[in-house]
């Protein structure tokens, strides 16, 4: 080895210690395969990617697949525990948009390795998959999955070749009153849909907006995410009975089993462009 190189090796492992972490762990979880996930959404692209003995943790909120739910947890997305992912010391942490900035920087100044998946478009989406795969040794495997996606995905858009574009109003949650923007990943599931997004112009990802709003933009579909209570049914009657949706029955409530398919950017993409194809047109058959 020559000087500089030599030099260059001294020094990370100096800075190694000057940060607090352990030089025999960051060597022991280097190449150790295993992985943790801090997003469901990325757990599921861990799952698909054929990872399963490589997961070594998860989140509380980590469901699917059901063996998801089989595996270690670190705890919450909000606030995963720094020492139960120490214990497991693995070789990567895949992060998202969901996890605390400072969790992050705690993550980083512990010498963990971090890897940032953003998956907040489709065309990003791929990108993530893709790119996981090439960091985990299942780039063959990634890259068969996003053709997969993208073949269902084109074989949907000719299914709904010359139908109308339906106006759209989804709804996250109803306290706050929130909608998906011009720049989420719902916006797009939407348009692959056969829809268009009421809210498509408002260049922002999620938004709160009121009653006024949905009635000016007047949906022909609403679709509730967060289901149908008795309180929501009187929502419908008293407050958007005006709206095209309600005034023709087609106010669509998602199951809770259901809901995670369309706000989870992952390997189930095409599933839920499809079924929110069969809410928005009918005539298309979900075995189709």
């Amino acid at each position: 080895m020559d000087k500089f190189k030599l030099i260059n090796v001294v020094a990370f492992f100096l800075l190694l210690s000057f940060t607090g972490c352990d030089v025999d762990s960051y060597i022991d979880r280097r190449n150790s395969g295993k992985y943790i996930s801090l997003t469901p959404a990325i757990t599921e692209i861990l799952f698909a990617l054929d990872l399963k003995e490589n997961i070594a943790g998860v989140t509380d909120y980590c469901t699917y697949p059901p063996a998801a739910s089989e595996k270690p947890s670190v705890g919450s997305i909000m606030s995963p525990s720094m020492e139960k992912i120490t214990e497991i010391n693995p070789q990567i942490i895949f992060a998202g948009k969901l996890t605390p900035p400072k969790i992050l920087s705690a993550l980083t100044k512990n010498g963990f390795n971090i890897e940032f998946i953003r998956a907040d478009s489709v065309s990003q989406l791929k990108k993530d998959i893709i790119r996981i795969g090439v960091l985990t040794g299942k780039e063959k495997e990634s890259r068969i999955l996003t053709k997969k996606i993208g073949n269902e995905l084109e074989d949907l858009t000719k299914s709904l070749k010359g139908a109308g574009r339906i106006k759209t109003f989804i709804e996250i949650s109803h306290k706050p009153l929130m909608t998906a923007g011009g720049e989420s990943y719902l916006n797009e599931v939407i348009s692959l849909a056969g829809g268009v997004n009421v809210a498509s112009d408002i260049q922002d990802d999620y938004l709160t907006v009121g009653y006024e709003f949905i009635i000016k933009r007047k949906p022909e579909v609403i679709v509730l995410l967060a289901g149908l209570s008795s309180g929501d049914k009187k929502r419908m009657t008293n407050i958007l009975s005006t709206t095209p949706a309600v005034k023709n029955n087609r106010v669509y409530a998602i199951s809770e089993s259901e809901r995670d398919i369309y706000l989870r950017p992952g390997p189930r993409l095409a599933e839920a462009v499809k079924k929110m194809a069969v809410m928005l047109h009918p005539e298309v058959s979900e075995d189709e």
